[in-house]
């Protein structure tokens, strides 16, 4: 279709660092200009609103069949490890469709996720300093190439170095306290700054007696919780891994119904670590 109609997907290209980032799923920008309105005493109407400062957020979901997209948020290059801490700590970057963009965006919340028969997905927020009327000028997609998606059959879990067995699904979050600095004068933030990082894990077992990996971590003696994405094999070169480090048992739960399977379910958060702040990503070498 013609994008004087409008933009389908086919047309609606997105680009992170002013590269074109591959196997989005769905994209959002907003901007928030903060109006609201303004009343006083001996008149019923509203006498006005005033003009706040802006904020600037968005997000996005994508299928990750490769570490892109940590690296362009990140901007950490080559075979270096993506830390929790390097999204923290990045300048921010451009973050543009074909008609709107931010620039100095930095992620605020990173998840990842995938059940039995499903995609392993992505999902990224960010807030950002500016905001870009136009968007990019242009934005040069690739022909796509390689996998299309990983499935659950290629995704693996570890718990304290025991490979899961009847693992239904993980969920793995990461994230940050955004704290906008403004200043007389400007609408638009002079920076961002990431706090109190965190992160936080559920997986869910099919309850029975061949599961493995459940074994409760106790707050005394905290365990990685590893991800690997790509193949069935563990530690196959390229695979994705997602290390989350010295986690602790937060809470669990079981749950049945009828015509469905029993569920256990473990949730987890990480005690910190100095050098990542509590999740490393890279692809296995």
């Amino acid at each position: 279709m013609a994008t004087s109609v409008g933009y389908r997907h086919g047309d609606y290209r997105v680009a992170v660092g002013g590269t074109y980032v591959i196997r989005v799923q769905d994209f959002n920008l907003d901007r928030d200009l903060g109006m609201k309105t303004v009343y006083e005493l001996g008149a019923a109407e509203a006498a006005g609103v005033d003009d706040a400062p802006n904020v600037y957020t968005g997000g996005l979901t994508w299928f990750p069949i490769d570490l892109n997209m940590e690296r362009y948020f990140s901007e950490v290059t080559g075979t270096t490890d993506v830390f929790l801490k390097s999204y923290m700590d990045a300048t921010g970057v451009s973050v543009d469709s074909l008609t709107k963009g931010v620039g100095g965006a930095k992620i605020t919340s990173l998840d990842y996720s995938c059940e039995s028969e499903g995609e392993y997905r992505g999902n990224v927020r960010f807030e950002a300093t500016s905001w870009d009327t136009d968007g990019a000028t242009t934005i040069t997609a690739v022909t796509p190439t390689g996998d299309g998606a990983f499935r659950s059959p290629v995704v693996s879990v570890q718990c304290s170095a025991v490979t899961g067995v009847r693992v239904q699904g993980f969920r793995l979050h990461a994230g940050s306290n955004a704290v906008r600095m403004h200043q007389l004068g400007s609408d638009d933030p002079v920076g961002i700054n990431h706090e109190r990082p965190e992160v936080t894990a559920e997986i869910t077992w099919y309850d029975s007696t061949s599961m493995a990996g459940e074994t409760v971590m106790a707050l005394a003696t905290p365990k990685e919780i590893e991800i690997q994405v790509g193949s069935a094999t563990w530690d196959t070169a390229g695979n994705i891994k997602h290390i989350c480090h010295n986690m602790v048992t937060s809470g669990d739960g079981v749950k049945g119904s009828v015509s469905g399977w029993a569920t256990y379910t473990q949730r987890y958060i990480s005690k910190g670590h100095s050098t990542s702040y509590g999740l490393t990503s890279n692809l296995c070498l």
